[in-house]
Formats: structure tokens, C-alpha cells, sequence
């Protein structure tokens, strides 16, 4: 009978001491689950960012670790909530970077989230083939904040003067709001250019014709000025440009097919035209999510518009 006893009374002790250890630490879950809740996928971020996750049981995890294209980036522990600060190291403008998870519970068990992708600064949108002048596009990068979209085109090679016509350049982002190519300048309407496949409902304008964003007037098939740029940076002796508008100003869409086209002078001729993609467009969903540091709110606006090319019925 003692020995019975003492059988049951090791037994009960064991018991409750395996309960009170699981409502300390929680339950071995091998059925847990981690997912990067910040910053979402397609998101265009700054110069630093918080990593955060999602846990199905967060008191039973030990440790998430962060990695960056497969490659271990950090560890964060329950005392930051799993949080940890990435500052991306030599980053480039454009460049894509993968996230992914990886979550370790008490008894060793690990999961991994899906892949996050996200883009430093801007989103690369087009790239187009270096012509035989200079300068012409490189590539069109685009982003989207809650309140506004924000477009930068880079050029092989530099222009001088942008608001001299013999030196400078008129460059366009051509916004399908609708994605519609029957409304809009299209093709079809008799116009001076088309915006390649697309009918383009607005565009954003800098350069020597003018630093504006203008509306696509159907009545009389002609650009009228919609209103100023928030901000532009267009500098002498450069190779990039950025223009920022109001998503309000457009309509609000939730993406819009795109195309942009540069503008430089050359000696004998009218013009020469780089468009971007060649013959087609790009599509962009604005999201939203940019989660960096928005262009200062500055432009420098010339007298009056010049139609010479883009604004040219």
C-alpha cells in the first residue's frame, strides 16, 4: 500500500508540475505560424524600417530570426515584442529586397513566413535600352504614399540647362487614371504623338515646356494645366528628375497604366523622342506604401508654358 501511495503522489506531483510548466511557457505547437505584419509586400521603404510579425502563439516562441535574401539579417527576442530595426547597408535606389521569418517555439520547433518583398526609396517600374543620343531614359521609378504619387526618371547621360530648348529637355509621365485606351489622347485621336498604347487622362510635365500637371480635355482634344507640381527637382548638369503630385488631383485611382517620354533637341531635327517602354506601358497599382521620407514640398516654375512639342495640338 505505501509503495502505491508513493506511486501515486509521484504521479499526481508530475502531473501538476507539467501543467504549471505549460502555463508558464505554453504548449511544444508545432502548428504555430509567423508572418512578417510590417512592412507589407510591395512596400517602398527609407533609409530604416522596424521588422514586425504576427505569431499565432506568441507566448510560446523563443526567438524570431529576420533574414534578407536568404541571409541571416537578426534576431529579436519577446523583451522587443520580436521587433528589430533594419537600416539597409550600402542600399541602391530601386533595389528589391526579399524578408523572410523564421520563428523558434520553447521545444525547438521552427516556422518560416511567406517572402516579403519590398523596394528601397523608389519602385522600379520601366527600364528602357540606351539610345544612340544623350540624354535618354534609363528608367522611370514610381511611388505612392497615402496622400501622393511620386515619379523619378534616371537618363543615360546629363542635360545642361533643362528650361533651354537648345540645351535642355520636356519630359512626360503619361497617367492612365481610367485604364481606358479609348479615352483620354490615344492613338486614335489626331494629335501630334500618342502615348504609345494607352489613353492617357493626365500627364506630368517638367522641363523647358513646363512644370505642371495638365488634364486631358476631351471637348477640344487639347492638355489643359490642371495645376503646379507639389514638388520637382530638376537641376543643371543632371540625369535625374522628380516630379510629386496629389493622388487626390488624379482622381484617387487604385492604378493607372503609364508611359513617359523624353524630349531633347538636336541640330537639324524637331526633336528626338525616347519613350519608355518603347511601345507599350507600364501598370502600376498605387498602394500606398511608401512608408519613407517624402520630396520637400519645392518647385521652381518657369514664366509661362512653351507648347512647342508635348503641350502642341
Amino acid at each position: 500500500m505505501k509503495i502505491y501511495l508513493a506511486l501515486l503522489t509521484t504521479i499526481l506531483f508530475s502531473f501538476i508540475f507539467m501543467a504549471c510548466t505549460e502555463e508558464e511557457t505554453g504548449p511544444p505547437n508545432k502548428n504555430n505560424s509567423v508572418s512578417i505584419s510590417f512592412p507589407l509586400n510591395n512596400s517602398v521603404i527609407g533609409d530604416s524600417v522596424m521588422l514586425k510579425v504576427t505569431l499565432q502563439e506568441p507566448n510560446a516562441v523563443d526567438k524570431v530570426e529576420y533574414q534578407l535574401d536568404g541571409v541571416q539579417l537578426g534576431t529579436a527576442l519577446a523583451s522587443t515584442n520580436f521587433e528589430y530595426k533594419w537600416v539597409p547597408s550600402s542600399p541602391q535606389i530601386g533595389r528589391v529586397y526579399k524578408l523572410t521569418a523564421k520563428a523558434t517555439d520553447k521545444s525547438g520547433s521552427v516556422v518560416v513566413s511567406d517572402t516579403v518583398s519590398v523596394s528601397y526609396k523608389w519602385y522600379e517600374l520601366i527600364t528602357d535600352n540606351d539610345n544612340l543620343w544623350a540624354p535618354d531614359i534609363n528608367r522611370l521609378l514610381i511611388r505612392s504614399s497615402t496622400t501622393h504619387l511620386e515619379t523619378r526618371v534616371e537618363c543615360y547621360g546629363n542635360w545642361v540647362n533643362p528650361y533651354l530648348v537648345a540645351e535642355g529637355i520636356s519630359f512626360a509621365v503619361f497617367l492612365d487614371t481610367d485604364r481606358n485606351k479609348n479615352t483620354g489622347l490615344s492613338s486614335s485621336v489626331p494629335f501630334g504623338y500618342a502615348p504609345n498604347d494607352i489613353g492617357a487622362d493626365y500627364m506630368m510635365i517638367c522641363g523647358f515646356e513646363d512644370n505642371a500637371l495638365y488634364k486631358w480635355n476631351q471637348a477640344d482634344s487639347s492638355w489643359k494645366r490642371h495645376e503646379n507640381l507639389v514638388s520637382l527637382e530638376l537641376q543643371a548638369n543632371s540625369s535625374f528628375s522628380e516630379m510629386k503630385i496629389p493622388r487626390a488631383s488624379i482622381g484617387n485611382p487604385a492604378s493607372a497604366d503609364i508611359a513617359a517620354l523624353l524630349l531633347t533637341t538636336a541640330p537639324g531635327q524637331d526633336a528626338n523622342k525616347d519613350w519608355a517602354p518603347d511601345t507599350t506601358h507600364a501598370t502600376y497599382t498605387i498602394n500606398g506604401l511608401y512608408i519613407g521620407k517624402e520630396s520637400l514640398n519645392k518647385v521652381s516654375h518657369i514664366a509661362a508654358a512653351k507648347k512647342l512639342y508635348l503641350l502642341k495640338k
